[in-house]
């Protein structure tokens, strides 16, 4: 009776585990298998990360095995995510631009047009060029090379990006096996049965769909 217990709890642990995950798929091209599935699920996205990316992401969770000795090496732009029903993409995030770690924020408090946000405990409005991490404000000005000092400015995000990075599929150089994670700005309501992943890279390319 003990046993069937702890059987069946064993088999509701594995099946909560499971829960906003796509059964694996995989692909193989001639130096290197892959197989992925998705993570949809927002609590499931939020227990992994810590975070649940403003519902705005979801998860590919990949493992690459290298064959005849191929050192791998992957890019973030090599993988695209696609939604068949409303061809919406992304191609995999970085964790810094996820988190918004670095903005880039002007040494000016005046400019001839643009946008503005307010300075991180200086009380004034700063002038804001490009695009601005999550949850930041800002526009574009006209402002020339002589008035403004770009410098990097630190959020309080480092403990999210710091996760992000240690969770991600490592790209840089390796003829080891590999596993992690892959962020793309997908909303994750999206029907599993109209994503896809592409890869296109320096060993081939790859669409893989997925099932529950």
């Amino acid at each position: 009776m003990i046993a069937t217990l702890r059987a069946t709890a064993a088999c509701l642990l594995t099946a909560a585990a499971l829960w906003g995950q796509s059964a694996w798929s995989s692909a193989k091209l001639e130096d290197v298998e892959f197989e992925a599935r998705v993570v949809r699920d927002l609590e499931q996205i939020e227990a992994i990360l810590g975070d649940n990316l403003d519902k705005d992401f979801v998860l590919v969770e990949m493992r690459a095995r290298p064959l005849y000795g191929t050192k791998l090496t992957f890019a973030h732009d090599d993988f695209l995510m696609r939604c068949r029903r409303d061809n919406d993409t992304s191609n995999a995030q970085s964790p810094e631009r996820i988190a918004g770690t670095a903005v880039l924020a002007l040494d000016q408090t005046e400019t001839s047009g643009g946008g503005f946000f307010q300075g991180a405990g200086a009380g004034t409005s700063v002038p804001v060029v490009g695009s601005l991490g999550r949850g930041q404000q800002g526009g574009t000005g006209r402002i020339s090379q002589s008035e403004v000092e770009l410098t990097l400015e630190t959020t309080d995000t480092e403990t999210l990006v710091a996760r992000l990075a240690r969770l991600e599929l490592p790209l840089t150089e390796t003829d080891d096996d590999i596993q992690g994670y892959l962020y793309f700005q997908i909303n994750p309501k999206r029907k599993l049965k109209h994503l896809e992943l592409d890869y296109e890279g320096r060993f081939g390319e790859f669409r893989l769909q997925f099932s529950k």
